[in-house]
């Protein structure tokens, strides 16, 4: 049996985002590959997972949780005066510095030293602020989400003064640590070609594993409506550039073109969207729904659109409608790593009118909707069966290699 050690930089339930979605997926499959025992340690990064905490703790047998290091910046003036400290004297970028947990260190350092782990798997750069410094006495492999650096670039980018200044900063420390610490990692999953292809180029030793939601059993249907489905919040940048010009510039468009159309907001609630964007009785911002919900939005809407522009990694979002058999049409960005997806896809939205045209033909023509819902469907199936423990695999490579030396 290969003992595993597996660090999570976040507990993943429930899952409100598309990293603890991955991070769930990744302890099922770790804790269902034959051959394997799996120990999770993690950080409560979010502070306030209690009840999630527990839930995986009576699911999985070894499951420790240690606290973050540091307070929320929204958790008040401790949270606030503590971003600074870490800003002036923290060489660290924030999201490290959050995860940067002596006790769970220790408790890493007493499995490895006692013989109890015979590889580590880091889910996400920042589960490596729990580990030691290397040299590390067993292969360490680390799961690569996004390039977390090319995130913070991208949202300094679009912030303004003083924000973009302290971004820029923590990018560059990213930059560091990000550089640093995949040179020193035996491999690096990466869930995309693009983002193995941009790590290779730093020196990252990388090893392609994409991630996939399975189809659903009971998925998407026509109900014969206009209803376009975005989910995401308003609190992620990526999220809220794509919906801010979903409601500026392609909602007017559908207005002209589609009357009856209204895009679906699931995620960003109502409350937080700015008060100088305009209000269209085409928009429908949801706000955070349940499982149940967002199911049925996934099953009975007749697409979803993504146009996203920036983020790194895979989007989630996309797997997941594609797991219902939903009709999707996505930007570039949007389809990053998901080259599977049929080419009728993907979408420019440099020309909001014409996209608006693309969406009402489509409606207009539901053979051509349902053709193009089989053809992401069937294409699925196959990557599925491509993907099935795949990253058993990887881990024991590495481990035969190890040996092997």
């Amino acid at each position: 049996m290969i003992k595993i050690l597996h660090l999570i930089p976040e507990i993943p339930v429930p899952t409100t985002s598309g990293g603890k979605v991955v991070f769930l997926g990744h302890m099922k499959e770790l804790a269902s590959t034959p051959g394997l025992i799996m120990h999770t340690i993690c950080v409560d990064a979010d502070g306030d997972r209690e009840a999630g905490a527990a839930q995986l703790k009576a699911d999985y047998k070894n499951f420790e949780v240690f606290p973050r290091a540091t307070p929320r910046l929204g958790s008040g003036w401790r949270g606030k005066i503590s971003a600074l400290d870490v800003f002036i004297r923290s060489s660290f970028p924030r999201a490290f510095a959050a995860r940067n947990n002596v006790a769970a260190r220790s408790r890493i350092v007493e499995l490895m030293k006692g013989g109890d782990v015979d590889m580590v798997i880091a889910d996400h750069l920042t589960s490596m602020a729990m580990m030691p410094p290397p040299p590390w006495p067993v292969p360490v492999v680390i799961i690569n989400h996004n390039v977390e650096q090319t995130i913070l670039h991208q949202q300094a980018s679009l912030s303004s003064f003083p924000l973009n200044l302290a971004l820029s900063i923590d990018a560059r420390r990213m930059a560091a640590v990000e550089n640093k610490v995949i040179k020193a990692a035996d491999l690096v999953v990466t869930l995309t070609p693009e983002d193995a292809a941009e790590l290779s180029d730093i020196g990252a030793k990388t090893r392609l594993c994409p991630y996939i939601i399975p189809p659903v059993e009971a998925g998407w249907h026509d109900c014969g409506n206009q209803d376009i489905l975005f989910v995401g919040s308003l609190g992620y940048f990526p999220n809220r550039e794509a919906i801010e010009w979903m409601v500026h510039e392609l909602a007017p468009a559908l207005e002209q073109k589609l009357p009856p159309a209204r895009l679906l907001f699931a995620g960003a609630k109502p409350d937080d969207v700015p008060k100088d964007w305009p209000v269209r009785s085409n928009t429908v911002f949801l706000g955070r729904v349940s499982d149940e919900h967002l199911a049925s939005l996934h099953r009975e809407s007749a697409l979803y659109c993504c146009p996203m522009r920036y983020g790194s990694g895979i989007k989630i979002k996309i797997l997941d409608a594609a797991s219902y058999g939903m009709p999707i049409l996505c930007s570039a960005e949007g389809r990053s790593g998901i080259s599977w997806l049929p080419n009728a896809t993907l979408i420019d939205r440099t020309d909001p009118a014409q996209l608006a045209d693309k969406i009402a033909a489509l409606l207009a023509d539901r053979p051509a909707l349902q053709a193009m819902a089989g053809s992401i469907k069937g294409s699925l199936g196959q990557v599925a069966s491509q993907r099935n423990g795949l990253l058993g695999t990887i881990i024991r490579d590495i481990v035969k290699k190890g040996k092997d030396s």
